[in-house]
């Protein structure tokens, strides 16, 4: 059983269930305020629904300042500078937040937050990024561990330089060595590659305005979720069950639409419309999402389900 959805949103995890905790921080200059509005007003809408924190990176303060989502950081606030900042950025965090993995990008780079929530689950990594020249590149932004953020926080004395080659030579001299994934696109301009409902993409850099909020409206623009199920009792029951989770944990998210075979007397109705599939599915030229099923529990159905409203 596969399960198909064009609801425009990225994969999230079931409410309820505990996932690392992540502080994004985005490199960013106060002359380059509309960068900073530009991701507030788009993907950084969903921080607080991913239960993730975030601060804006920004030099020239006399000691660790926080204002809202701004950190301001004792060091200088130019580009040659950036190492400093990822330093100091860490440093802070280990003293002041709460977190089992840090992400740094940069304030010209979208992130779909859901994607980067969900991505540490099932996996062992203390530094991960998209590569280039065998470190993870900044602009695509990059996880770092507890272990990777402390011994960046101690080690990363370069005043000045590459501040992406810089993270990833200090980690490679302390034995950490880069878990590479295309996921975190840094050089959106050479590959094309960005989010988008049909791929798994968390980030794309250096795009131009257009394309960002081409982007967003892709990634967030409400519409139906449908499942494609066979004519299965069992199966039914679960679509019913997970449409019971949907009221109870997201009541204000579009209808859905259950498309299966004779049984659809034997769903709720009115928690979405219920068609009947006739033979075949007319889908051309709409963007799925694909899910395949196993042959889990039904309540387990239902969560996994779920993780893809």
């Amino acid at each position: 059983m596969t399960l198909h959805s064009d609801c425009g949103l990225a994969p999230v995890a079931a409410r309820g269930r505990l996932r690392p905790r992540i502080v994004v921080g985005i490199l960013h200059t106060p002359r380059l305020a509309e960068r900073a509005e530009r991701c507030r007003r788009t993907w950084l809408v969903h921080a607080p629904r991913q239960s993730i924190d975030y601060v804006f990176l920004v030099g020239g303060a006399g000691e660790f300042r926080r204002q809202d989502d701004v950190l301001y950081l004792p060091c200088p606030d130019d580009y040659p500078s950036l190492p400093q900042k990822t330093r100091r950025f860490c440093q802070w965090a280990l003293q002041h937040a709460e977190f089992d993995y840090l992400f740094k990008c940069d304030d010209d780079t979208y992130v779909d937050l859901a994607r980067l929530a969900d991505y540490p689950a099932g996996r062992l990594f203390d530094y991960a990024g998209g590569e280039y020249a065998g470190y993870a590149s900044g602009g695509g932004g990059y996880f770092l561990s507890r272990r990777a953020a402390a011994l960046v926080a101690e080690h990363l004395d370069a005043p000045w330089g590459n501040e992406d080659e810089l993270v990833g030579r200090c980690l490679k001299a302390h034995g950490i060595a880069l878990h590479a994934d295309s996921v975190f696109q840094g050089f959106t301009q050479w590959t094309g590659s960005v989010p988008r409902p049909d791929n798994a993409v968390i980030t794309a850099h250096g795009i131009s305005p257009s394309l960002w909020d081409e982007i967003h409206r892709g990634l967030t623009d409400p519409g139906p979720l449908r499942i494609w199920m066979p004519t299965c009792d069992r199966y039914v029951r679960c679509a019913a069950l997970c449409l019971r989770l949907l009221q109870q944990y997201w009541p204000d998210h579009p209808p859905v639409d259950i498309t299966h075979g004779r049984m659809a007397p034997e769903l709720p109705v009115s928690l979405g419309q219920v068609t009947q599939n006739r033979g075949g599915a007319s889908n051309a030229g709409q963007a799925f999402r694909s899910l395949p099923l196993g042959d889990d529990a039904e309540t387990a159905w239902a969560e996994r389900a779920l993780d893809y409203l």
